[in-house]
């Protein structure tokens, strides 16, 4: 067991790498977007996304999820079997996508209403339809190479994405807003070629005996369900936004997302190779409660500090993407999008329990609870608190689903709970990011934040240490580069 978990957080370690610095050189092309665009065009970013998504969720029919969990068994089994599965897979998820796209083309209009007031991105709104089978073959395509632990040509294709990037921000100069959309459209066809040659020893082409077609998707049903739950969890608070508050807000909210979004490449990386370990452990239920037990107090002494440094740095990371103007509204709901990263890391692990002990509708019923505590808190406190509101219901949404997660995952093997560890390490965080936002409005200037940011380190590990060193040195010892592995 202990080598299964440190070759997982081997596989994590090379994942969060690149996925850091593609999402670091990501967010640093926002702001070059943001400096050149006002409030309401910039929203024309997440809108694109947003309908992206959508897409992917109406034409995947749950199959890119249900191939994460059938692949890693089928290529025990037989690799022609495989083979036979992600072909299926691929043709239903990217030729239904077409037609998704057809369905919004005739939305358009209404959409552009609803984003901008008028019609005037109307055009934009079906340039942006030209991506979306580009969209899904990058989803589908991710999966199988998630699915066959290719952590590798994960990172590759994250690289191949974020040098599309590159393309946006020159037709941005070149032809404005109507070039950026382009731009977006051209980077995912591109990024979808290079993800299909990464799976073409996986792909049978269009000529041959597939997976039935019929089998599959009735297979993937409850994930289908499930990605319209999830799909309001990711986007859901976007699009109240959008419809509640209009464009300009939807580009502030979307600049406070910026800091999670960084920091959700450690989550991502570390959940895709969590996810591998427990569905190959699946059958020991014993060995999958240990090793969700050593994460979380692993979480514990990186994640929960890890978060509230980055949040004493709020104030200064926003004005550094943004600069000091329209977007400056976007710090407290940064910090507080942080706190529901935080929840999301510590359960996790719990997730990941879920998914691989119990029937697709456990999970189900996981992303509902979260969801419909979302809807309530989202309809309640956007219309009191702005985008204030909107960040805090996602606290809210988040502590519902990682009660639940505890309750489902502890009734399918033994969890131990590190809550002496994780107190300790709140209280030392804690201070250690008020003494960085106390520094800031103390002195705001950039020449002296590194002074702060070594007083809250020095505090931080200060409590810890005398009150939690085993558990500190220990998740050193763990994440520490095992050069056999």
């Amino acid at each position: 067991m202990a080598d299964n978990f440190q070759r997982a957080s081997y596989d994590a370690s090379k994942l969060i790498s690149v996925d850091v610095v593609v999402k670091v050189v990501a967010t640093l092309l926002l702001a070059f977007y943001a400096r050149r665009l006002d409030a309401e065009s910039f929203a024309l970013i997440p809108l694109y996304e947003m309908l992206g998504s959508f897409s992917i969720i109406v034409c995947g029919l749950g199959i890119p999820t249900n191939l994460v969990r059938c692949i890693p068994a089928a290529l025990e089994r037989s690799r022609e079997e495989t083979q036979r599965l992600t072909t299926t897979g691929f043709r239903l998820v990217v030729g239904s996508s077409v037609l998704s796209s057809l369905a919004i083309f005739f939305l358009s209009r209404p959409i552009s209403q609803l984003i901008s007031g008028s019609m005037e991105t109307e055009h934009l709104v079906r340039i942006m339809l030209l991506g979306f089978p580009a969209i899904a073959a990058i989803r589908v395509g991710a999966n199988i190479l998630w699915a066959t632990s290719r952590f590798g040509t994960m990172a590759m294709m994250q690289l191949t994405r974020v040098m599309g990037n590159l393309i946006c921000a020159g037709l941005l100069l070149i032809m404005g807003l109507e070039g950026l959309i382009i731009g977006l459209v051209l980077r995912d066809w591109i990024t979808a070629s290079a993800t299909l040659w990464s799976i073409r020893d996986l792909f049978l082409g269009f000529t041959v005996r597939a997976y039935p077609a019929r089998q599959l998707i009735r297979e993937s049903a409850a994930y289908y369900v499930e990605g319209f739950v999830m799909y309001f969890r990711t986007e859901g608070d976007k699009w109240v936004v959008a419809s509640y508050l209009g464009a300009a807000p939807l580009g502030i909210y979307y600049i406070a997302q910026r800091i999670s979004f960084i920091l959700s490449a450690v989550f991502q990386a570390t959940d895709k190779v969590m996810a591998i370990a427990v569905l190959k452990n699946r059958d020991d239920k014993k060995v999958v409660g240990a090793m969700i037990s050593k994460l979380l107090v692993m979480l514990s002494q990186t994640a929960i500090p890890g978060i509230f440094l980055v949040m004493g740095l709020t104030p200064a990371f926003i004005t550094i993407l943004a600069g000091e103007g329209a977007y400056q509204g976007a710090t407290i709901p940064a910090i507080i999008l942080l706190i529901a990263n935080l929840i999301a890391f510590m359960r996790q692990p719990l997730g990941r329990g879920v998914f691989g002990l119990n029937s697709p509708k456990a999970r189900l019923k996981l992303s509902f609870a979260e969801s419909v505590v979302l809807v309530v808190a989202l309809l309640v406190l956007t219309p009191l608190m702005s985008t204030v509101g909107v960040a805090t219901a996602r606290v809210i949404g988040g502590l519902a689903s990682t009660l639940l997660a505890f309750r489902i995952a502890s009734s399918k093997t033994s969890i131990i709970y590190p809550l002496r560890e994780i107190a300790i390490s709140l209280a030392g965080s804690i201070a250690m990011a008020s003494i960085l936002l106390w520094w800031q409005q103390l002195f705001p200037t950039f020449y002296l934040l590194p002074v702060g940011v070594v007083m809250g380190i020095v505090v931080f590990l200060g409590i810890n240490l005398a009150l939690n060193r085993k558990a500190f040195m220990g998740t050193l010892q763990m994440i520490r580069p095992n050069r056999k592995t």
